[in-house]
């Protein structure tokens, strides 16, 4: 179909502006952005059938891997190591435990009710397991729970990410050869992926960082540190890994620069500098940018017509409600009082991660199938499930709910600290040096 090329620079421009304006209400609506620009999406699409996604053509392709690029570094850089001193392994145990439920139970559903075959319905399970650190932050700001749980739970949704995009990439990378994927042959795979990409994110990280103050000198010096992370995306794959995987060792490499160059000490002579809240803000901006956009995109992609995959998708995400009881129950410190336990038990929203993965997931496997249906239902249910959880817990209506699911844990007293202000703590450690 033809494009008015006006018109269509006119949506881009007017949908940027509703990004930001979803944006700011989140934090006083519950909101969040996710769902107005999906159903945002979903008119401009199914609805009026202004576009599809043909009229994007292999563009949409490169358009969903921009994102992820974007997703992955992002996610690298948030990462701090003082998270493997501050009630790390707490968190990394209620995120195994919890990623092994949800996986078990999605990756079932996935084999039953959408027929896929056992390592595409895997890597499903995998994909939904994620949880979205953009969203559980501003709303654990709305709660007085113990910085020990706010650090679990920032533990569990970041490391989540990052063992989901290992394994889903490993998982695909194995479903492409043939004669079947053996378990030790899975393992081998995302062992080598995680280790090559690591070597290019940590070469790579210290070179730029090495760089990075002559780099400034230049009048688009935040330009080349973006362009300079689409070339390790391309060498990464080059070198037989995964390019979304060696960017996300990039980011984890240069968000904690200070730290390894500390580490190193007097071993090695070379200085590194760290990106400074301009450049930081620079890719802020670019990432909410695509991220609006995307989930626009994804809106477009919609054609439920068939009432079975929404069924499915929120039959998924009440699933992960459901396991979510006992591994809170049991994974959590029974010092972690009842309603604390409750603000963990609400905080399973799917997000943008969920989203990527699931595009490059449909973008192998085809569009047959259903899998971009249910998992961006789950998403929306699973949004729009955590909002009006933690909306209902707020007000205490959850109390005697809490009390039974929970009951080996101590009971609630009313804490005296002040929440944390709305501003994430994904954005205060990527804009703050």
């Amino acid at each position: 179909m033809d494009i008015n090329i006006t018109l269509a620079v006119f949506v881009i421009g007017f949908i940027l502006v509703l990004g930001e304006v979803f944006s700011v209400t989140f934090h006083k609506t519950r909101v969040p952005d996710i769902l107005p620009l999906m159903i945002l999406g979903f008119l401009l699409g199914p609805v009026l059938k202004l576009v599809t996604p043909d009229t994007f053509g292999q563009m949409g392709d490169i358009f969903t891997e921009m994102v992820l690029i974007l997703v992955m570094f992002k996610t690298g850089f948030e990462f701090r190591f003082s998270y493997l001193r501050d009630s790390f392994l707490p968190g990394l145990i209620f995120c195994v435990v919890y990623m092994i439920a949800v996986v078990s139970v999605s990756t079932l559903a996935a084999v039953q009710f959408l027929k896929l075959p056992f390592i595409y319905a895997l890597a499903v399970g995998f994909v939904l397991s994620d949880n979205s650190l953009v969203i559980v932050v501003p709303l654990l700001a709305k709660f007085n729970i113990t910085q020990n749980l706010r650090t679990i739970l920032t533990v569990e949704t970041t490391m989540g990410k990052i063992i989901n995009v290992i394994v889903v990439f490993a998982l695909l990378g194995m479903a492409q050869q043939k004669g079947g994927a053996e378990p030790a042959m899975v393992f081998g795979q995302i062992l080598y992926t995680f280790l090559a990409a690591a070597l290019v994110g940590l070469v790579s990280g210290i070179f730029w960082t090495a760089i990075l103050s002559r780099v400034r000198q230049f009048d688009n010096g935040m330009t080349l540190t973006f362009a300079f992370i689409l070339m390790v995306y391309s060498v990464s794959a080059v070198v037989g890994s995964k390019g979304a995987v060696g960017v996300l060792m990039l980011g984890l490499v240069m968000g904690n620069i200070r730290v390894l160059h500390h580490l190193w000490g007097k071993k090695m002579e070379i200085n590194t500098v760290s990106m400074k809240g301009q450049e930081k803000d620079f890719f802020i901006e670019i990432e909410f940018a695509f991220k609006t956009l995307f989930f626009v995109f994804m809106g477009t992609t919609l054609y439920l017509k068939d009432i079975y995959y929404i069924t499915c998708g929120v039959i998924l995400a009440a699933l992960k409600f459901l396991v979510r009881v006992p591994v809170v129950n049991f994974a959590l410190s029974k010092k972690v009082d009842r309603r604390d336990c409750a603000v963990a038990f609400a905080m399973v929203p799917n997000g943008l991660v969920s989203a990527v993965l699931c595009a490059v997931v449909v973008r192998q496997y085809g569009a047959a199938g259903g899998i971009a249906d249910v998992v961006y239902s789950v998403i929306f249910f699973t949004v729009i499930m955590s909002s009006a959880l933690s909306f209902i817990i707020e007000k205490g209506w959850f109390t005697k709910t809490a009390d039974r699911f929970f009951a080996r844990h101590v009971p609630y007293v009313p804490k005296t600290e002040n929440p944390l202000p709305a501003q994430t703590a994904a954005e205060s450690d990527f804009v703050n040096e």
